[in-house]
């Protein structure tokens, strides 16, 4: 289970955080985030594509829209293209109350304004609290951090990798009797893979 004080009970952490932690800083992206979202993903791995535009129906000019969504308006400071890469690193649910997530590994190839929370929603799986874009105000934060940063320096033969601690730590599912270790074992390989691939 996880918990709002971080702690997810579903899989070994040595194997699964501790891949994430050794990965090198020699990723073909600039930025990775780690994120819960509602509910268990039908994927191990997907990416959206929707470009991003302002949303006309919010008076403040706050959200953005993904294409498709009634209030979507192309064009303006923060609109375009953009591409969102989404691994599953583990599923299981959020203590206390037992609600059904998913931990992320997101990787934006774009920056848009809001674009992992749109990206997010548009697969149906919005992240945990994010109060903006669902209401959701259960949570005591939006479960959206951001893990590592690639910085190229002008003269350093490598970029500064730049990291944090993962604040959606993975715990063992024996310390749990609510968690889904089946759902775990399956998630292993494809957060895996997805380290090989983002590392490569």
């Amino acid at each position: 289970c996880i918990s709002h004080a971080s702690r997810m009970h579903l899989a070994p952490r040595s194997r699964l955080d501790l891949a994430f932690i050794s990965a090198p800083c020699r990723l073909a992206c600039s930025q990775l985030y780690l994120a819960l979202v509602d509910g268990h993903t039908e994927w191990e791995q997907t990416e959206c594509t929707l470009e991003i535009g302002a949303d006309a129906t919010d008076p403040r000019g706050f959200r953005m829209a993904a294409e498709g969504h009634p209030g979507f308006r192309a064009g303006g400071k923060h609109a375009g293209a953009a591409r969102t890469a989404m691994h599953v690193i583990a599923r299981g649910v959020l203590m206390p109350g037992g609600r059904p997530v998913t931990k992320l590994l997101m990787v934006p190839s774009s920056g848009r304004r809001h674009q992992l929370r749109i990206h997010a929603l548009a697969t149906g799986h919005p992240i945990i609290g994010d109060v903006a874009y669902t209401g959701d105000a259960a949570a005591p934060r939006m479960m959206l951090h951001a893990w590592r940063l690639m910085l190229p320096l002008p003269k350093a033969p490598q970029p500064l990798c730049v990291g944090t601690a993962d604040p959606f730590p993975v715990a063992s599912a024996a310390a749990d009797h609510n968690a889904q270790p089946a759902a775990a074992a399956n998630a292993q390989p494809a957060a895996a893979a997805a380290v090989a691939a983002i590392a490569a």
